[in-house]
């Protein structure tokens, strides 16, 4: 990460990530036949997402807990710890 910050290395890195990222926008913008693709890409990995979450509890249930995935399909409860705030002046 340092080279990242402060070496010529890490500052073509970003420059040529930025070229390329806005290269995919432009042509997401312009061009029907891409965004269509590109959407339905979305909606097939969407589709298939309870079943990577299904096959990371099976995986990883063990070490991290059956259920801590969070997800719009998950059964694990989250409670924020209430704090009482001292009174201010």
């Amino acid at each position: 990460m340092l080279d990242d910050d402060f070496l010529p290395i890490g500052h073509t890195g970003f420059l040529i990530d930025a070229k390329i990222e806005a290269a995919v926008r432009y042509d997401f913008l312009t061009q029907p036949t891409f965004r269509q693709k590109v959407q339905e890409e979305h909606r097939t990995l969407a589709g298939l997402q309870s079943r990577y979450l299904v096959a990371l509890r099976k995986t990883y249930g063990p070490e991290i807990g059956a259920d801590t995935a969070l997800s719009k399909e998950s059964q694990m409860q989250i409670e924020v710890p209430k704090g009482e705030r001292p009174d201010r002046p």
